[in-house]
């Protein structure tokens, strides 16, 4: 299995980024205290996530670590099923089932990770997709190809599944659009002192990022979240939807890893789930704010910019930017920023709590 595109294909990125930061404070806060208690573990939850307080990097997801725990291929017509404690970082619990497909050398793999419950409001992210035992070895290894079984051909960028669970039903899907191993992208390194607007879409109306052919591997995720919650000052429905680009510098274990994230809250007219099958059109709207062609959307009603890294001695730092606008006019409603960052022995020397501006 290319671990490449199993292990950094990205974690949940950030809800609202952090919306909430000010509220009760009484300067820009625009909700209740009803309403900043019942919501903000939710909308903050993937700012915490990337943060550190649910033990999630950036680095990780649900996908089982074929390169350093090998698991034998079942018997025909039979499903092995394999724990990892504290995987993919500490307090989570990843379970891998394996079944059988009844094409020989093709089986059927997913994953599962449950989160924490201390503060986490993701119930579990689940990420499945088919394996060819690539040199018939019978063990499920780094060497294998991720398989698109209606092309019966490889595909490192196929999922079946790729989504996470969150504790009110709601539900965020991801899509691998692009990876090294299947597509040859190379992202030069995203600087996380850099410009934290959106950036100007090609002629495509997509961001592709400058690339370096020195990087070892890079990705582009995009996914897409229905919300219901209502909110004084928004519709009753939004959608959020992004894309996060990701890319690896170096060697041996003197890897930088830097990314850059993109999302957007939309709002929505009416609740359908279908929504999710219009997220090739958004993610074309994503950087032009031209979303009324689609049946039921509307404005946008943020945006958000996350820069990450994690430096060749793991240490993190996190810089993100958060935009609410009216609906009515888009005029901004108030302004939020974070600075995360660890000092060199490991310790927090910004805390990287919210604050609005």
């Amino acid at each position: 299995m290319n671990k490449k595109v199993l292990l950094k294909t990205v974690p949940a990125l950030i809800v609202f980024a952090v919306l909430l930061a000010s509220c009760g404070t009484g300067t820009t806060s625009r909700l209740t205290v009803a309403e900043e208690n019942a919501i903000k573990d939710y909308v903050m939850s993937s700012y915490f996530m990337l943060r550190g307080d649910d033990a999630i990097t950036e680095s990780s997801k649900a996908a089982w670590p074929a390169h350093t725990d090998e698991i034998d291929f079942p018997a025909a017509g039979q499903s092995i099923t394999k724990k990892k404690s504290n995987y993919p970082e500490r307090g989570q619990k990843t379970v891998v089932t394996i079944t059988t497909t009844g094409t020989t050398n093709i089986y059927f793999v997913e994953n599962v990770t449950s989160y924490p419950k201390r503060k986490s409001s993701i119930v579990k992210t689940t990420e499945s997709y088919y394996v060819k035992d690539s040199n018939t070895d019978g063990r499920y290894t780094d060497a294998d190809q991720i398989w698109d079984t209606q092309k019966d051909e490889a595909n490192f960028n196929k999922r079946e599944t790729f989504e996470t669970e969150y504790n009110n039903g709601y539900i965020r899907k991801e899509t691998v659009e692009k990876t090294t191993t299947q597509d040859n992208i190379k992202f030069a390194a995203f600087d996380i002192n850099g410009d934290l607007s959106f950036p100007a879409p090609n002629s495509n109306g997509i961001y592709i990022p400058p690339t370096d052919a020195n990087a070892n591997y890079s990705s582009m995720v995009s996914y897409i979240q229905e919300e219901g919650n209502t909110y004084s000052f928004w519709s009753d429905y939004k959608l959020i939807v992004g894309t996060r680009y990701y890319t690896e510098h170096g060697s041996g274990s003197n890897v930088e890893k830097t990314s850059v994230s993109y999302e957007k809250v939309i709002e929505r007219k009416s609740s359908f789930l279908n929504f999710f099958n219009f997220l090739g059109a958004l993610l074309k709207k994503l950087f032009n704010d031209d979303y009324d062609e689609l049946s039921g959307a509307g404005v946008k009603l943020s945006e958000t910019v996350i820069r990450y890294k994690i430096d060749t001695n793991g240490r993190k730092t996190i810089k993100t930017d958060t935009k609410v606008f009216d609906k009515a006019d888009q005029s901004t409603v108030v302004k939020f920023k974070a600075d995360y960052e660890e000092a060199a022995d490991g310790s927090v020397s910004k805390s990287g709590e919210p604050v609005s501006y």
